[in-house]
């Protein structure tokens, strides 16, 4: 008999695999965060709800500076281009060099190929390339260097031949007082060039800077332009454009700490600035459907969708758009802003497929009213209360998609109980109007923030009498009718951003 004995950290991976992927499905059904953690906080010994958010929102919004599954850039590296280098002696420096990937991808591809403790001892052979510089430094030249510190000449490291082994050099000398010298040379030249280059700053004053905050304060009443929260003593100075030198009226706005934080995507990897969007077209033109209907409207059109209706008008957004980062972002809101825009509509494809929270929050930054067109079977990873309204597409049997992708009840009960989200269905025949009925009345959806669209056909005849029907139905049973304006004017065709 043969007994097979499996290591605890394989173990552990392999739970650590599963937890994943069974927090993921559960997410992709419509769960909430706090849904998935009681049903699988048990199986999993979980304690925390963040231990469900985490991997959800990782899922949501992949970070590209830690490795793993989500990370594009681990997958990458030519692993036998990265064995042959670590055979032939390259140290971790030199292998993030080579392949412009952070050294903890470089390590866990080397754990991959059982090549870590030689990449080790690479790294332990190359420690001593620099001990000749080391010894090379004489004391007359190490003389010259102290001077030239206490005399404020040299003001960092960068400005030293030898960089970092003067510092070790130094203290070996017992010279303390000229690395603390040097230090204060370092912040006085930078406080300097500050001075110098600032135009704000007068007498060491930015008396203009405080002078537009104080007034940006009053005229925001000391409340966040996001949520209208108290900010007296929790506030960020928000520059529009992420140019910290751009300090005019237009460009600045006050925030509460924590949508400043939202808006800058702190906890995913924050100081590299890895959130982005990607966008299939952006267009002004009139809202065609539901509440709205008819105002002037900015289009912001996400790509990709988790549903694949074959009715639908904008297929091409299905496919791979054009990636946008923050300020790209603000750039085009602000640039659509100044020709008058007052109204946008985030749709898709199906918007919460990504993370949009950053391109909402800018928006309400810069006064914009804001509806998202959503198909209803994603639940936002952030409740964004301060979206406008919501217009909640909810797909019948005639979109072609099998019920339990399109039907979501915890996404539907979500939507409904919020008071900003109206519901349209796409009508073409008495069955889809049965089916109308039956989500009206086993989800108690109101039958005033219920709009009913008729189905859109090639043949003018055939859509005709849709009309016809549709409009019969609302006026029968007190359904709010909605045209499909856009689609009688321009068709199906894209418009270019």
């Amino acid at each position: 008999m043969m007994i097979i004995i499996i290591g605890k950290n394989k173990m552990k991976k392999e739970e650590k695999i599963n937890k994943r992927n069974e927090i993921i499905s559960l997410h992709k059904e419509g769960l909430s965060n706090k849904e998935i953690f009681n049903k699988v906080k048990d199986k999993y010994n979980l304690t925390k709800i963040y231990q469900v958010s985490a991997q959800v929102n990782r899922y949501n919004s992949p970070t590209k500076g830690k490795s793993g599954e989500y990370n594009s850039q681990y997958q990458e590296i030519d692993l036998d281009k990265l064995k042959e280098l670590i055979l032939q002696g390259k140290n971790k420096n030199e292998l993030k060099k080579i392949f412009n990937k952070s050294q903890n991808i470089i390590n866990s591809r080397a754990k991959e190929l059982r090549l870590y403790e030689r990449l080790k001892e690479n790294v332990k052979l190359n420690q001593g390339k620099n001990n000749g510089n080391y010894r090379n430094i004489e004391t007359k030249e190490m003389n010259k260097i102290i001077d030239n510190i206490m005399n404020n000449k040299l003001y960092s490291l960068k400005d030293i031949k030898y960089h970092e082994l003067i510092y070790k050099k130094l203290r070996d000398i017992n010279r303390e007082d000229v690395l603390v010298k040097l230090k204060q040379n370092g912040k006085n030249v930078i406080r300097q060039r500050m001075l110098n280059n600032n135009p704000n700053f007068v007498d060491g004053k930015s008396r203009k800077l405080l002078e537009l905050k104080k007034k940006t304060l009053l005229k925001q009443n000391y409340k966040c332009k996001v949520c209208n929260c108290d900010i007296v003593k929790s506030k960020q100075f928000h520059h529009l454009d992420l140019d910290e030198e751009n300090n005019t009226e237009e460009n600045t706005v006050y925030l509460c700490s924590k949508h400043h934080n939202h808006i800058h995507q702190r906890g995913y990897n924050y100081h590299k600035k890895t959130w982005s969007i990607n966008v299939n077209e952006i267009f002004a033109s009139l809202q065609g459907e539901g509440l709205n209907c008819g105002k002037s409207t900015l289009f912001w059109r996400n790509s990709h969708c988790n549903l694949f209706c074959n009715f639908c008008d904008s297929k091409y957004s299905w496919a791979t758009g054009k990636e946008y980062n923050i300020k790209e972002v603000e750039k085009k809101l602000k640039e659509y802003k100044v020709k008058g825009k007052k109204r946008l509509c985030i749709t898709g494809g199906e918007p919460f497929f990504q993370n949009i929270e950053p391109l909402v929050l800018i928006a309400k930054c810069l006064d914009y009213y804001i509806e998202v067109e959503t198909n209803g079977t994603i639940i936002p990873v952030r409740d964004l209360q301060y979206i406008d309204n919501y217009n909640v597409s909810i797909k019948l049997s005639s979109s072609g998609v099998k019920e339990e992708k399109r039907i979501k009840s915890k996404v539907i009960e979500h939507y409904n109980m919020i008071g900003n989200a109206y519901f349209k269905f796409v009508v073409g025949n008495i069955k889809d109007m049965n089916e109308v009925k039956e989500l009206e009345k086993k989800y108690n959806i109101k039958r005033n923030k219920i709009y009913l669209m008729p189905l859109t056909v090639s043949n003018k005849k055939e859509r005709q009498n849709i009309n016809e029907f549709v409009w019969n139905i609302c006026l029968l049973h007190n359904y709010k009718y909605s045209p499909r304006l856009h689609v009688d004017v321009w068709g199906t065709k894209k418009r270019k951003i």
